[in-house]
């Protein structure tokens, strides 16, 4: 891996010339010898560490490496950009284009994203900051331990494809008591990763949960030491409803007579330290509790406390703000908050006020507003 952080954006131009078909390991060795020749001070640690990349990049076990492959990892780890320019044959060309993938659902938020930082999480007590792109199947750690002579440093990369099944991440959550970020993701099914970060060069990942949709928020709640989180399936997860076999789990079950695109289902993830994984094949069952059955286009969540219980303000896609009991699931209350949907909740320990944002629109100059909602006891807002 020494040999991989070492290289720059030259040498892989170097190695364009020379890198002609699929290459075993000797003729990869071979040609990353010939190529970085003047940056071997020690050739046993050289080529074992050839060795270490090339059994790394080679995730499809296939014994040989294309340059897709070898260049796709580069670009991954930060060391070669996604718009590097090949020159060749008199033209430049360009070797890789993204690739949209967008959800199923026509109306779920994460198509109301178009910046390339999908989200960043604060890992507070790291002084460090996780984040994703969109749709990425990586995650990026960053320190934060920087002078005005340094920026953000890369401490290391949360990769959650396994050979070509590439997660596309939705959502991250960062547990501080238990140093571990959570992390939702899908891939035909949505998964619920769980990685230790002690060690933020080398998080390792403890667990996975899978679940028949993906989760499409995550919420921590400190006081439950679980997890909330949101997922778009019909008919239930578990519930014991049986469901079609046939019939996509993650799509909008909308019909003519519908107004909503979806139903979301609020679930409650047990992280108090008695969650284990399943076994391989089977679904999570006995870990999660479902706190609301049916809830209609849910598009933030966050939680709070009000005279010793926890609650959930849910906004949804209807502009409706609901606050939910988590222990019991019974609904406290609605209101009418953002004609366009509630777009992001926030939630300050400080002051005890809640505040949120509708998504925009141009011919609605109340959608720039911020609303400031205050607990008036009981879970009431």
């Amino acid at each position: 891996m020494d040999v991989m952080m070492n290289m720059t954006t030259e040498d892989i131009r170097r190695l364009r010339g020379q890198f002609t078909g699929s290459l075993a390991l000797d003729a990869f060795v071979r040609l990353m010898k010939k190529c970085l020749r003047d940056r071997i001070h020690s050739e046993l640690d050289f080529v074992v560490g050839v060795i270490e990349l090339f059994h790394t990049i080679d995730v499809n076990g296939d014994a040989v490496l294309d340059w897709d492959e070898f260049t796709a990892y580069m670009m991954d780890a930060g060391q070669a950009k996604a718009d590097f320019y090949f020159e060749g044959r008199g033209r430049f060309t360009k070797h890789y284009m993204p690739l949209l993938l967008p959800p199923p659902d026509a109306k779920t938020p994460m198509r109301n994203i178009k910046t390339r930082v999908q989200q960043m999480r604060l890992l507070v007590d790291q002084n460090a900051a996780a984040y994703f792109e969109e749709n990425s199947d990586v995650v990026y750690i960053y320190g934060l331990q920087f002078n005005h002579n340094e920026g953000p440093r890369h401490l290391s990369t949360m990769r959650l494809h396994t050979a070509f099944q590439e997660h596309t991440v939705i959502d991250v959550v960062y547990v501080t008591t238990r140093k571990s970020l959570v992390t939702s993701s899908v891939l035909g099914r949505g998964y619920l990763s769980v990685w230790s970060m002690a060690d933020l060069y080398s998080p390792v990942m403890t667990y996975r949960l899978e679940s028949l949709a993906a989760q499409e928020h995550l919420c921590w709640v400190p006081s439950l030491q679980s997890i909330v989180t949101s997922a778009v399936i019909f008919p239930s997860l578990h519930s014991g409803k049986q469901s079609d076999p046939k019939r996509d789990c993650y799509r909008p079950n909308a019909g003519s007579d519908q107004p909503h695109t979806k139903f979301s289902q609020l679930e409650l993830w047990d992280f108090s330290g008695k969650i284990r994984p399943p076994a391989p094949g089977t679904i999570a069952t006995k870990e999660v509790t479902v706190v609301q059955e049916r809830f209609k286009g849910v598009t933030a969540l966050v939680a709070f406390r009000s005279i010793n219980r926890t609650y959930l303000a849910v906004g949804r896609e209807d502009g409706v703000l609901c606050v939910v009991d988590a222990e019991s699931g019974d609904e406290m209350g609605s209101f009418d908050a953002h004609g366009n949907g509630v777009k992001v909740l926030v939630y300050s320990t400080e002051v005890e006020n809640l505040a949120s944002v509708g998504f925009h629109s141009y011919t609605d100059e109340t959608t720039m507003h911020i609303s400031i909602w205050k607990k008036t006891g009981s879970g009431a807002l």
